[in-house]
């Protein structure tokens, strides 16, 4: 089963009839061209509604015609796939805490983004192929486009296309690459995600995505720097970046009009939100792979989520409104807010370090700048082994002597905020 120029091409008799039980496609599916015999004798005539009978005939006489089949893209067997992909992500919704609160508020009206984003012939056929034949690489790309919608669904500003623009960015943006070591990797690089992005942007376009689309995942920062520091002591040996393409999974040929595919002008304003909103996304699965024996997974998303969002990694515009999902929370990534503010106030960036977090007693001068004007001399702290910092930000400190920052001065303001 592929994506060919005119439709969608099956080469095995059992695929085929898979296919249309799967989706009870009596009186849908209909061919491209003529079904004949090895006799040139014609079985099922082109553009004529195939029923249950004829399938059942085919089955009994398998052998005596060429298993070949192009199947017409109709908008009857377009809505029915589409519908069958919506169904599979709502049940991916269901399974995740953080992806069952986003949708909580905004509920069915979600998932009819998600069907105006998916419904493009060539994008459903796209995503049934994949869920038929790379099953976990469709639920990762479904979970990319479920977070994305699930941002963009409590963004305050009101922007055209942006539910179903975020959902096909989220799902589109890793889809050449079932390998998540390459993307994991490409988190890490901006020389790599750019190589990645466009790869992503170049197989979006070829399934006729919405420009603004392409160039969001074409335009997507990494967060190289916040990714090195919260991977701290963890094995960075990078293993080979072998592209692993899903061009040969998808496409039968290339499409005639493969690249030419907005026929309308994309909103320009769109573009960096979306970029913006993949980012973000990113970041959060990047989080999901490296807690994912926590038992507290979503607590401590949202802690460091808040914490690296103040540092300037990521739109407060993005973030607030999701953090606001877990008020249970709140008092704790307020204060992580709070130090993060605290921490910027230092001249030599990434040098100050407050811990424990959330709940910071004290600030310490990590690279111990002796001619920081912030330095307390005389007060040293000695670390006796490496200490990980609260809710698994930052690097781990290692062992040593450190001096303390004046900054922690400020540190009993936030426990006065944090009780107001």
């Amino acid at each position: 089963m592929k994506l060919g120029p005119n439709g969608l091409m099956i080469d095995n008799f059992g695929e085929l009839e898979a296919f249309f039980y799967a989706l009870n496609l009596s009186g849908v599916l209909r061919l491209n061209e003529d079904l004949k015999d090895r006799q040139d004798k014609i079985l099922i005539k082109e553009d004529i509604a195939v029923k249950q009978s004829q399938i059942d005939k085919l089955k009994e006489i398998r052998g005596a015609f060429n298993e070949s089949f192009s199947i017409k893209l109709s908008s009857e067997l377009v809505e029915i796939i589409t519908n069958s992909l919506v169904g599979a992500i709502e049940q991916y919704v269901s399974e995740h805490p953080l992806f069952r609160r986003l949708y909580e508020e905004p509920g069915k009206r979600a998932f009819r983004y998600v069907f105006q984003a998916l419904k493009h012939p060539r994008i459903a056929v796209s995503a049934y192929i994949l869920k038929q034949q790379s099953p976990d690489h469709f639920a990762h790309l479904c979970r990319l486009g479920i977070l994305s919608l699930g941002i963009a669904l409590h963004l305050p500003m009101r922007l055209p296309r942006i539910h179903t623009t975020s959902f096909l960015m989220g799902f589109l943006s890793e889809l050449p690459f079932p390998s998540r070591k390459v993307m994991l990797d490409a988190y890490d690089s901006s020389f790599a995600l750019r190589e990645v992005s466009e790869k992503a942007g170049m197989m979006a376009s070829r399934l006729d995505a919405p420009v603004v689309v392409v160039e969001a995942i074409r335009s997507a920062q990494a967060f190289s720097e916040l990714a090195q520091e919260i991977a701290g002591d963890a094995d960075t040996t990078k293993e080979s970046r072998q592209i692993d393409s899903m061009e040969n999974v998808l496409f039968f040929e290339e499409s005639a009009d493969a690249g030419d595919s907005d026929a309308h002008k994309d909103d320009e304003r769109l573009i960096p939100v979306l970029a913006e909103i993949l980012k973000f996304t990113r970041y959060v699965f990047f989080l999901f792979t490296k807690l994912e024996h926590s038992e507290h997974l979503i607590e401590e998303v949202s802690f460091r989520v808040a914490y690296n969002a103040r540092k300037g990694f990521f739109n407060l515009d993005l973030v607030n409104p999701v953090l606001k999902r877990f008020r249970e929370y709140e008092l704790e990534y307020r204060s992580l807010m709070m130090l993060a503010d605290i921490e910027g106030r230092c001249p030599y960036r990434n040098s100050a370090w407050a811990y424990p977090k959330p709940r910071a007693t004290q600030v310490i001068c990590r690279h111990t700048v002796t001619s920081c004007p912030h330095l307390q001399n005389g007060w040293d702290l000695h670390v006796v082994s490496p200490q990980e910092a609260f809710g698994w930000i930052g690097a781990s400190l290692d062992e040593g002597r450190y001096q303390k920052c004046d900054l922690e001065e400020e540190l009993a303001k936030i426990r006065i905020k944090i009780q107001d």
